[in-house]
C-alpha cells in the first residue's frame, strides 16, 4: 500500500502575538501557526528554527481564536468571575512563567492551508512536530503532546 498526501502551506509575514487584534482579519483562516520567541528572519521563514516555542494547527476555528487563546495564556487573563479565560496545559504555565507573563516577545507566523483540506491541516501539524523533534531532540516548548512523547 502507498498513501501519499500533499499538502501547500502559504506561510505569512509575522505578527507580534500582543498585536493580534491588529491583524484580525488575515488570520481569519484556517491552517497551521508557529509561535516563536523573537521575530523570524523575513526572508524565508523556518518553522523548525530553535527559537520555536509551538506549532500548532486551527480546524475548527481560525488561526486568530487559536492565538488569541495562547495570548490570553500567557497573559493569565481572566474573566470578571476571576476564572482564566483560557485554560493552559502544564507546559504553557510553565512557559509564561519563565517568560514573566509578557508576550511582547512572542511573534506569530501564520500558515494558511485549504480550508477543506482540515486532514492535510493536521498532517502538516504532525509532519512539522515530527520535524523539530528530529532537528532538536525535543518538540517545542509549549506542545502538550511533544512534552509526553
Amino acid at each position: 500500500m502507498h498513501i501519499q498526501i500533499d499538502f501547500f502551506i502559504a506561510f505569512g509575514l509575522p505578527v507580534r502575538l500582543s498585536n493580534i487584534i491588529r491583524h484580525k482579519q488575515s488570520l481569519l483562516a484556517r491552517g497551521v501557526y508557529v509561535l516563536t520567541e523573537g521575530k523570524p528572519r523575513l526572508k524565508v521563514f523556518d518553522p523548525l528554527t530553535a527559537k520555536t516555542i509551538c506549532i500548532g494547527k486551527a480546524i475548527r476555528e481560525t488561526i486568530f481564536s487559536r492565538c488569541q487563546k495562547h495570548l490570553w495564556s500567557i497573559q493569565d487573563a481572566r474573566l470578571s468571575n476571576g476564572k482564566p479565560r483560557s485554560g493552559p496545559d502544564h507546559s504553557f504555565k510553565k512557559y509564561r512563567e519563565s517568560i514573566n507573563f509578557d508576550a511582547t516577545m512572542i511573534w506569530l507566523t501564520p500558515g494558511v492551508m485549504r480550508e477543506d483540506a482540515p486532514y492535510a491541516i493536521s498532517c502538516a501539524e504532525e509532519y512539522l512536530l515530527h520535524e523539530f523533534k528530529v532537528k532538536h531532540d525535543r518538540y517545542p516548548w509549549c506542545n502538550i503532546a511533544g512534552q509526553a512523547k
